[in-house]
């Protein structure tokens, strides 16, 4: 699989912060959260960060207080100035999704060794999931949520529509009438192991050509 240039940097940027004071960790994350909120993309906004930590670590070289930083002015530069990535939202909603299926077909089967019954219920389950990972992308980061909160929402939302499809899965009558097809266990997994592999490399060679292009 490809190496994620956004992993690397995210790493690397954990790493340098941790040589800052609590105050600063948090002035640096707060003005990350304000521009990926103004619309900044994934990857351009750990670049900011990453040139946010450089200038706190300089002034910390210098022995000047970094209490006064005004770093407006720098955020509201990146916001105007920073490409506008069109396509971002929908590689990066695809690719949650693939996550999400993928991570429910392994429970499935896991638990059900009987052919999966494919019925209406899933087809707007599936497009509300993918409805739901679009507005973490495009919605959410503008109410500037913890880390904490980022990744329990979608894992509660996940486990709720996880808990509805099992239950109109096994016999339900409301879904007996509604049933496309009836899909092997085997193929339902591949197809979408497959599907997320696919997503994957999309996202990678997507970070990367951003990488390669900074």
């Amino acid at each position: 699989m490809i190496r994620n240039a956004l992993a690397k940097l995210v790493s690397e940027n954990n790493n340098a912060i941790k040589g800052l004071s609590e105050n600063d960790r948090v002035e640096i994350n707060r003005n990350t959260e304000y521009v990926r909120a103004k619309g900044v993309g994934i990857y351009d906004s750990e670049l900011f960060r990453k040139d946010l930590i450089s200038m706190y670590h300089e002034r910390k070289l210098r022995d000047e207080s970094t209490a006064d930083m005004n770093t407006k002015e720098f955020c509201d530069s990146v916001i105007e100035n920073c490409p506008k990535r069109s396509y971002e939202a929908v590689f990066y909603t695809l690719y949650q999704f693939s996550i999400t299926i993928f991570i429910w077909s392994v429970f499935d089967l896991l638990l059900s060794g009987s052919p999966y019954s494919l019925h209406t219920a899933t087809i707007v389950l599936y497009l509300l999931t993918i409805v739901f990972h679009f507005c973490v992308y495009c919605i959410f980061p503008r109410f500037t949520l913890s880390k904490l909160s980022n990744t329990c929402i979608p894992l509660a939302v996940f486990l709720a529509f996880a808990c509805v499809i099992l239950y109109l899965q096994n016999g339900n009558s409301i879904t007996a009438a509604s049933t496309w097809i009836a899909i092997p266990s085997g193929i339902w997994f591949a197809s979408h192991l497959v599907f997320f592999i696919i997503m994957k490399l999309v996202w990678d060679c997507y970070i990367n050509r951003l990488a390669k292009n900074e």
